[in-house]
Order: C-alpha cells, then sequence, then structure tokens
C-alpha cells in the first residue's frame, strides 16, 4: 500500500513527490499528510487561535471602556 500525501497531490504533485510512505498490502493507495502539510495546518491553528484571544481581549476592552463611560454618564 502506497501512503500519499492528499494535500501534495491536490498541489498537482506526482506521486513520486506525494509518497509518504509504502506497506503491505501492496497495489492499493491511501492518503494521509506529509509532514511538511501537518506543520502547515499546525501553524495556520496557532495563527487562528492568538487572533481570537487578541480580538477576545479586545472585545473584553472595549466593554470595559463602555462600562468605564457609562458610568461617567449614569452615576
Amino acid at each position: 500500500m502506497r501512503v500519499l500525501c492528499a494535500w501534495c497531490l491536490k498541489e498537482g504533485k506526482p506521486d513520486s513527490e506525494a509518497l509518504i510512505g509504502e506497506r503491505e498490502p501492496s497495489g492499493l493507495d491511501s492518503h494521509g499528510i506529509c509532514p511538511a502539510h501537518r506543520k502547515d495546518i499546525e501553524d495556520r491553528v496557532t495563527a487562528l487561535r492568538l487572533e481570537a484571544e487578541r480580538r477576545r481581549v479586545e472585545a473584553e476592552q472595549q466593554r470595559e471602556e463602555a462600562e468605564r463611560l457609562r458610568r461617567l454618564v449614569d452615576p
């Protein structure tokens, strides 16, 4: 069985470049993700988590500022 990186294949790379590994039984193909594409996904997830946290903190600061202003207007 050949294990091919589905992401590499989607990019149009030939099977020889998308090959992750081989094992028995032969004559079959299966799909996985190569280390390079896995790292890319992990980096994207990390960036999304950091952005979500930044936005959460920003929203909390805006709520606090709105509350501060509300107290100035309506003590």
